[in-house]
């Protein structure tokens, strides 16, 4: 089932309200159902609530082949470490929003979490690092996404309204903050340095309870039995009843209403998770400094990558990579002229970008006109 097939299908069978719901337990911190199953030492966590820098919808569409770039001068490296992800990025569920779900990433966000890169590693901020945080970031809240993905099959076969006990239940919420962080880890890392590694894993083990669990689940087998915990805690029996003595007048009982209970065994269950490898969520920059914004490239060809910004400054240009991957050049289109202090082309470099424009012409002229409009 494609992604769009399954989320009209929980839309059309628990629609949206366009805010995130109110908890439906009622029950003190730290109940026996908020603990129960968790891995030991590991304390449940509320969720966050939305930001205020987001408006659902609003923000530039960020696409999987979209590049971060700073235009002007580069700012310094920035001291110290960043904020928790969840305050750099979001995820807004679908189960909440008709509109505007999807990964928000936020440009400050990106670049604080990029300067600590670059200080790790003694170099500039640059591109590499803006990618390489901009990949934590999306990977963090992608995995949210996938834990509503996995739910959702949940929701299909049984009918009943899962996630939204789910979202709610603290223990399931700590989880799914240390599975993040550890999926991101694991992959935005992969090939990165032990400098680069060990400095986000100590800014990881900043960030309070949950997010700062990754490493319990950091190996396959660990990560595994961490997505079967999660899943046990979405398959969950009715909100279980409590009746307790009140505090206040003698012989008065309280009735408190604990939400659901989680499997007492866990069961494999993870298979929830399966096949998700290619499932992806609509992400939005939110472009919150100056100077930020998003390249879309072309494909590579005849050694050159042409890339054209979605929010860019006049005269109407290209940035031209050479090789694909490395900034050289901007050319005012159609002239095909340096821009003022940008480096002309060599004789066989113009050879190559005539052609790469043989075959791409129409395409980054549509490009040019969509976003010069937009702009004007």
């Amino acid at each position: 089932m494609a992604t769009h097939e399954l989320v009209e299908a929980i839309q059309s069978l628990f629609p949206p309200s366009g805010q995130m719901p109110q908890p439906t337990s009622v029950s003190p911190p730290d109940t026996d159902a908020d603990v129960e199953g968790l891995p030991p030492g590991l304390p449940p966590i509320s969720r966050n609530l939305v930001p205020d820098w987001i408006e659902p919808g609003e923000g530039t569409s960020f696409p999987a082949d979209g590049i971060l770039v700073i235009e002007g001068e580069t700012p310094a490296a920035q001291q110290g470490l960043p904020a928790a992800i969840d305050v750099l990025a979001c995820y807004l569920p679908f189960h909440f929003y008709a509109h505007g779900w999807g990964i928000y990433l936020r440009a400050s966000g990106i670049l604080s979490v990029a300067s600590m890169l670059a200080s790790a590693s003694g170099r500039g901020l640059s591109r590499e690092f803006l990618d390489l945080a901009s990949a934590i970031l999306l990977q963090h809240e992608r995995f949210h996404f996938l834990s509503e993905v996995a739910c959702s099959r949940g929701e299909l076969i049984s009918e009943d309204e899962l996630y939204r006990h789910y979202f709610h239940d603290r223990g399931a919420t700590a989880i799914e903050e240390a599975l993040s962080n550890a999926h991101a880890f694991r992959t935005a890392l992969r090939r990165q340095p032990a400098t680069v590694r060990d400095q986000v894993k100590q800014w990881m083990q900043t960030q309070g309870p949950g997010y700062q669990d990754f490493a319990k689940c950091l190996t396959p087998s660990a990560f595994t039995d961490w997505c079967r915990i999660a899943t046990n805690r979405m398959k969950c029996s009715e909100p279980v009843l409590k009746l307790t003595p009140s505090s206040i007048g003698i012989g008065k009982a309280k009735l408190t209403i604990t939400g659901p209970r989680p499997r007492t065994k866990p069961v494999p269950t993870e298979f929830l998770f399966s096949g998700l490898a290619r499932s992806t969520a609509p992400t939005f920059l939110v472009l919150d400094v100056r100077g930020v914004g998003v390249l879309r490239p072309f494909p590579k060809h005849a050694g050159i990558r042409v890339l054209v910004h979605t929010n860019d400054h006049p005269p109407p240009h290209i940035h031209v990579e050479i090789p694909p991957g490395r900034d050289f050049t901007r050319l005012e289109w159609p002239a095909l002229q340096p821009l003022e202090g940008d480096s002309s082309l060599s004789g066989r470099q113009r050879k190559s970008l005539d052609e790469y424009l043989s075959k791409y012409t129409e395409q980054i002229d549509q490009r040019i006109r969509q976003v010069y409009r937009s702009a004007a």
